[in-house]
């Protein structure tokens, strides 16, 4: 199987809508990649929208924990 990360990046984009905004009809989607996607996956996005925007990487991973929260991911490590 093969991932696109790009999307996934995009959703931690840090010039993105405020965490707690997603955009209408992408909620589950966004979610169910926040809980079923390889770790190493979220983190390569997360990465990659961090030196894309010029970031620290702990800024992108504050959006995500939000992004999660948010939604209610289950994945716990998301979510601190």
């Amino acid at each position: 199987m093969h991932w696109d990360t790009g999307g996934a990046s995009r959703a931690c984009d840090t010039k993105a809508a405020p965490a707690s905004s997603v955009p209408k009809g992408y909620a589950a989607h966004l979610a169910h990649l926040l809980d079923e996607a390889p770790v190493p996956m979220v983190v390569m996005a997360v990465e990659e929208a961090a030196a894309k925007e010029g970031v620290a990487p702990k800024a992108v991973w504050r959006k995500v924990a939000k992004l999660a929260r948010s939604l209610a991911v289950h994945r716990q490590g998301l979510r601190a």
